[in-house]
């Protein structure tokens, strides 16, 4: 069995599971029954003991879900488990399962000194992150396009449109009510 920041695991081709064994095991597993359903957790746990359990693989992407859940909007259930113990749960499925691929670092095809050249002005930082943030997600997320989802005014076009040309696209694919054309892009 290896170690990761005190959680021992192993992992079974044979059976494609990976036994988990830290303190909060038992703990982990009744939170994430609490917050997800019994068809959930029955398939996800292949076993389940005080100190350690066993998930299939298919499930670490799910897992990995969950906990952030959990971190991000349950603190309540996140002190039950213990905020350090979660964080190196997290960090041991990005970095020890098959997730360590998803996350690796991504290379960016783009020039930025390009994109200001290109654009008449420089992006708000909600903009920048967009940039930045946009080969990590297509990856993480095994994606082939993108979409942008956010309020009037916040820049959707302008970081399509400036993204399209800075990875060479020959295409981009705006939808758009009826009723904006005229009033929000003639402008």
């Amino acid at each position: 069995m290896d170690e990761y920041k005190n959680i021992f695991y192993n992992y079974s081709s044979r059976t494609k599971r990976y036994l988990l064994k830290f303190k909060k095991a038992e703990t982990v597993v009744n939170v994430i029954k609490k917050l997800t359903t019994s068809v959930i957790t029955k398939n996800m746990f292949a076993k389940v003991n005080k100190d350690s359990f066993e998930i299939y693989s298919f499930f670490i992407l799910e897992f990995e879900f969950i906990l952030n859940r959990i971190k991000d909007v349950h603190p309540e259930e996140a002190i039950k488990i213990g905020g350090i113990e979660l964080i190196n749960l997290i960090d041991f499925l990005r970095t020890k399962t098959w997730l360590a691929e998803r996350y690796s670092s991504v290379p960016q095809h783009w020039d930025n000194a390009r994109l200001e050249r290109m654009m008449k002005f420089k992006p708000l930082p909600h903009q920048a992150r967009a940039y930045e943030k946009y080969e990590e997600v297509k990856r993480v997320n095994d994606l082939r396009g993108y979409l942008l989802d956010a309020e009037a005014g916040t820049g959707k076009t302008y970081i399509s449109l400036s993204l399209s040309e800075l990875l060479d696209y020959d295409y981009v694919i705006i939808i758009a009510p009826r009723q904006v054309l005229h009033t929000v892009w003639v402008n």
